[in-house]
């Protein structure tokens, strides 16, 4: 009990620092690999491989685990960049990743490094079963 005031202090003092994400630091290629939350789902596919571009007008373009991402408009919300993409298909055709629908909730961006929580979804309202995970990418090296 006596670390409580100690442990809301440094919540505070965390959220005070949460600068919002520059969007000029989004535009271009990037790689990088999903982690899902799920333990057992994660156990069973591994890394979820994300190519992405982002647009000076904030489209975003790329893939999901293979599976090309519709082009989308990202929206600043609070701190953060969100990207709602439908899918070209299902990331797997069966199972937990039978999912075509991504929420890309952009945390952090400095121009090279990128952190985002993901969703994948049947549906962009409520989905019981939906998958999410954090992705952590870096820029792609122009003409690579």
């Amino acid at each position: 009990m006596k670390r409580i005031p100690e442990m809301m202090a440094l919540l505070i003092a965390g959220v005070a620092q949460a600068q919002p994400v520059d969007p000029t630091q989004l535009v271009g290629r990037w790689a990088g690999a999903g982690r899902l939350f799920d333990v057992k789902v994660q156990a069973e596919h591994g890394p979820m491989p994300l190519r992405l571009q982002i647009a000076p007008d904030l489209t975003l373009t790329g893939t999901v685990g293979g599976v090309a991402i519709r082009p989308s408009q990202g929206k600043p919300v609070n701190e953060r960049i969100d990207f709602h993409a439908q899918l070209d298909g299902p990331v797997r055709p069966e199972g937990a990743l039978k999912k075509d629908h991504l929420v890309l909730l952009v945390t952090q961006a400095d121009g090279q490094a990128m952190q985002a929580d993901f969703h994948l979804k049947t549906n962009f309202s409520w989905d019981f079963s939906m998958r999410v995970g954090h992705l952590v990418a870096t820029k792609a090296v122009s003409g690579v």
